[in-house]
């Protein structure tokens, strides 16, 4: 456990320094962009850089990062608003979608890869496979708009622009799911094929016990061990196709929020949700292996002591 958690500490620190380093990377002065086409005076924008902290060294504004961030505090966006209320006001939004997006996943591509791998020379296999692999090569961009065209518009219920009703988040969860779950269906089918091989099993089999229960109390729990890992960097990089999704449908969440501030040259802004996403990466990443021993015994969350 300490091991994990050690381990989870050091990845957010490497991965905020790295994330920390390409931001200031972007081209422009956020500050000289206020002023649009117009050149600011040179002792107001001596000023303003000083007020924000952009004229310290980088290993400076990397550790004041870092110490505001324990405290739960990003600093101010260049329009004087705290990137911690922004946040605020837009998490919400995104943790339903991202909820909602990670249960069809679970939902669907367990379920689905199941049914697969126990019909797997059957016509509903090989077209749920195909279905798959479909849903997998196929951009999230284009998914979100296919939706939105060819359901959205024609459906009242559903709202496809903004957040009006708990139908709303349908469309953006299955855009943001889609490719996720057709890897997660390809890959249970895999790994519950290989499962239904094994001697155990075929032992199993031999003594009796129906069909049914051999699939879903025996293979089906061994063959979550890798799924349950996909889960999580799935759900990590569903944060990520949270941009795309939310400025397609016109939700105001955090994608939309990271999608203004890139536009805007708003270091703080685009910073702080980014910790913010490693954190939750690397928080659902820690809970999978911890979770993993459960499924199966034979995993071991730290080396076991050779006999003396």
């Amino acid at each position: 456990m300490r091991r994990t958690l050690l381990t989870a500490m050091l990845l957010f620190f490497g991965a905020s320094l790295l994330l920390y380093g390409l931001t200031h990377a972007i081209p422009g002065d956020p500050i000289r962009a206020l002023f649009g086409f117009r050149a600011p005076p040179p002792e107001l924008l001596t000023e303003i850089r000083g007020r924000y902290g952009l004229d310290d060294p980088f290993y400076v504004q990397y550790l004041k990062f870092v110490r505001n961030s324990l405290q739960g505090h990003f600093g101010y966006s260049i329009g004087g608003d705290a990137v911690r209320d922004l946040i605020r006001a837009s998490l919400p939004v995104s943790a339903r979608l991202t909820a909602a997006a990670v249960t069809i996943q679970a939902i669907v591509g367990i379920g689905l890869g199941t049914l697969v791998a126990v019909r797997s020379k059957s016509t509903f296999s090989r077209l749920g496979r195909g279905l798959a692999l479909t849903a997998v090569v196929i951009p999230m961009f284009i998914v979100a708009y296919l939706l939105l065209g060819w359901i959205g518009y024609g459906s009242s219920w559903l709202q496809p622009r903004g957040l009006k009703t708990w139908g709303s988040y349908l469309l953006p969860s299955i855009a943001l799911a889609a490719g996720a779950t057709g890897l997660t269906v390809r890959m249970m089918h895999t790994e519950l094929r290989a499962t239904l091989r094994q001697p155990y099993i075929r032992f199993i089999e031999a003594c009796g016990i129906p069909n049914r229960r051999v699939v879903t109390v025996h293979a089906l729990k061994a063959s979550l061990v890798p799924i349950i890992t996909l889960l999580a960097a799935s759900a990590a990089q569903i944060i990520g196709g949270l941009i795309i999704v939310e400025a397609i449908f016109g939700i105001p969440g955090i994608g939309s929020l990271v999608f203004r501030a890139i536009l805007a040259k708003d270091h703080n802004v685009i910073v702080g949700v980014l910790a913010i996403a490693v954190a939750f990466g690397i928080f659902s990443s820690t809970v999978a292996d911890l979770a993993m021993p459960k499924l199966d015994p034979r995993i071991q969350t730290r080396p076991l002591t050779p006999p003396m």
